[in-house]
This record gives structure tokens, C-alpha cells and sequence, in this order.
């Protein structure tokens, strides 16, 4: 147990860090108003981000591993929108090739160029919604299509505490990271 909470901590660490790092960089946080040059940065990073992420995931019922690579994902499309989702989208989802060519590993490579994809277009058209209507919105039509794919591909028989703490691990993490944000 102490395990996973030093993991839970390494990773909020990471996620709060990487936040911080790019809002330097971009010195822009929060609009979908960037420049151009802004959004593929932020896309960059977010994309790298997620694959630091992804290495630093957490063992559950010492057979699963659970990250929260999704939540720059998520943040990259609430604060820019457009092209920077995307381009995290296909660094993460190309990124879990290097882990094998096994038909989950392929899934998930689509599944998160699927949500990077479909963001592109998300973000735009939340982008005149209160705060946390839009930030819910992204959160779960990303969400979504990662519990989708674990469904199809799981070897599990009972899927629900699994997907629950997957649920609630990536929620906690987004909400430190909104949060986190909107102080810079």
C-alpha cells in the first residue's frame, strides 16, 4: 500500500511539474487564443508528458497498470484546443508501440489517436461553455474511449473495480492539474 501512494505522489509530481514547465514556456496558459507556434509546443510537451507518465505507472492488483497519461491529454484540449490534443494524442498513442505489437497495445495506440483526433474538434466546440462544463465534457469523451478499448481487450472477469480506480485516479489527477493551472 505505501507502494502505491509513493507512485500516486511520483506521478502527481511529475504532472504538477510538467504543468509548471510549460506554462513557463508559453507564458499563455489558458486560451485558445495562441499562437500557433504555442500550440505545438504545448502538444509537444504534453505528448512527453504522457509518455513520462506511462513509464511511471502503477502497479494495481499486481497485474494491471494504471497512469494518468490521459490528463495532459485532457488539459492540453481545455487550455489550447485545436491541433495541441491531436498532437499529444498520436506522441502518446505511437509512443505505446515501442511496448509491443500485441492487439491491446494496438488499441491503444488508436484509441488515444482517436481521442487526440476527436478533440481537435471537441475543443473547438466547447470552447464558449462554462469551465467546468467544458473541462467535464473533455474529461469524459476522452475517458470514454480509454475504458472502451480496456473493456474489449481485458482479460479481466470483473472489470468494475479496475475501472473505477482507473476513473477516479485520472479524475483526482485532473483536478489537481485544472487546479494547479489555474493558479499559474
Amino acid at each position: 500500500m505505501l507502494q502505491m501512494v509513493k507512485e500516486v505522489l511520483a506521478n502527481l509530481s511529475i504532472l504538477i511539474s510538467s504543468a509548471y514547465l510549460l506554462s513557463k514556456i508559453s507564458k499563455t496558459l489558458l486560451t485558445h487564443q495562441s499562437p500557433l507556434i504555442h500550440k505545438l509546443v504545448m502538444g509537444l510537451g504534453s505528448g512527453i508528458t504522457g509518455i513520462i507518465l506511462m513509464n511511471f505507472s502503477i502497479s494495481y492488483q499486481d497485474s494491471f497498470l494504471i497512469d494518468i497519461r490521459l490528463v495532459p491529454l485532457v488539459m492540453a484540449s481545455f487550455s489550447y484546443g485545436g491541433v495541441t490534443p491531436l498532437i499529444a494524442g498520436v506522441i502518446i498513442g505511437i509512443s505505446r508501440l515501442f511496448y509491443g505489437l500485441s492487439p491491446p497495445i494496438i488499441g491503444i495506440c488508436l484509441t488515444y489517436c482517436l481521442i487526440g483526433l476527436s478533440q481537435y474538434f471537441i475543443s473547438s466546440w466547447v470552447q464558449d461553455k462554462k469551465v467546468y462544463l467544458r473541462l467535464t465534457f473533455i474529461f469524459t469523451s476522452s475517458i470514454v474511449l480509454v475504458i472502451l478499448n480496456f473493456l474489449i481487450h481485458s482479460p479481466y472477469q470483473n472489470n468494475t473495480p479496475i475501472t473505477l480506480v482507473f476513473i477516479i485516479y485520472n479524475l483526482l489527477g485532473m483536478l489537481i492539474s485544472y487546479q494547479f493551472s489555474k493558479d499559474i
